[in-house]
């Protein structure tokens, strides 16, 4: 079951940062890029309406985060976000009772919480909080804040950096550009970027017989297709000349059923299309 809330930013407001302040869309689309780490905070104070019952400041990082441009579409940047919380806590997201949708699972003293922030380029800053658990709520706030506090400086290009690199513990940021790749997205999709602090990886032979490094990290997100939940997950393979292959799923998270419409993925180029960076200073 999920419940949510939303909170809405007319204005995108100064984004602090570290050693200064980010004033544009395009610089917070910049500094996701460059790998920074990004927060962003709404604070209800600054609603022009809202229905919460007590003041709230919620902050979402973008471990995951994707960037689509196409026809008709507002370019938007998305970040996600899953935790587990208190049940006190949890009653902050469950103040109002409006439909009753899919069952993911649900603790006792818990409960599972996936949020969605959307910056846009027209000024908008959007936080969507859906508990997996019951019924939907939303609503209305204002701000958004942002804080760098970690740039990537390097670049990794090959097969045997990269695995150097995750083999000494190295905190990576992960990008890739989608529409950079040989993909199978439609034509009114003109850019289709995304990233990740979070991830782990293994090695296991490949289908050549040399062995191939994966890459992947998991989620949890709302079906696109219908209601309920997705298990998500991003796999990067990497190939000891350089190849990557992308491949996505989306599993619903009670039928099992693969719901990602691109199942032969995206074949990038580590460093280009691909890439992994990480901290060198």
């Amino acid at each position: 079951m999920l419940r949510l809330i939303l909170c809405l930013a007319t204005v995108l407001p100064a984004i602090l940062a570290q050693g200064g302040s980010m004033d544009s869309f395009e610089e917070f689309v910049t500094v996701l890029r460059a790998g920074y780490h990004t927060a962003v905070n709404y604070d209800s104070d600054f609603c022009e309406s809202s229905t919460f019952p007590v003041p709230i400041v919620l902050s979402v990082h973008f471990d995951r985060w994707q960037y689509i441009e196409g026809e008709l579409q507002v370019p938007s940047v998305l970040g996600v976000q899953t935790f587990m919380t208190r049940e006190d806590i949890r009653s902050l997201f469950l103040h109002l009772s409006i439909a009753e949708q899919g069952r993911f699972f649900f603790s006792a003293e818990g409960a599972n919480v996936i949020v969605y922030s959307i910056v846009s380029s027209d000024g908008h800053a959007t936080a969507e909080s859906f508990v997996v658990s019951g019924e939907t709520e939303l609503e209305e706030s204002e701000e958004t804040v942002s804080k760098r506090t970690k740039c990537c400086s390097t670049t990794l290009a090959t097969y045997d950096e990269l695995l150097t690199a995750l083999m000494e513990s190295r905190r990576l940021f992960i990008a890739a550009s989608l529409t950079d790749c040989g993909h199978p997205l439609p034509p009114e999709v003109y850019l289709a970027e995304g990233g990740s602090t979070y991830y782990h990886f293994y090695v296991v032979p490949g289908e050549a017989g040399e062995d191939v490094l994966v890459v992947e990290y998991p989620g949890l997100a709302l079906s696109e297709i219908g209601e309920g939940t997705v298990f998500t997950m991003h796999r990067l393979i990497v190939s000891q000349d350089g190849s990557v292959s992308i491949r996505i799923n989306y599993f619903n998270t009670l039928t099992w059923e693969d719901e990602y419409p691109f199942p032969e993925g995206f074949q990038c180029v580590l460093g280009e299309s691909a890439r992994f960076r990480y901290d060198s200073g």
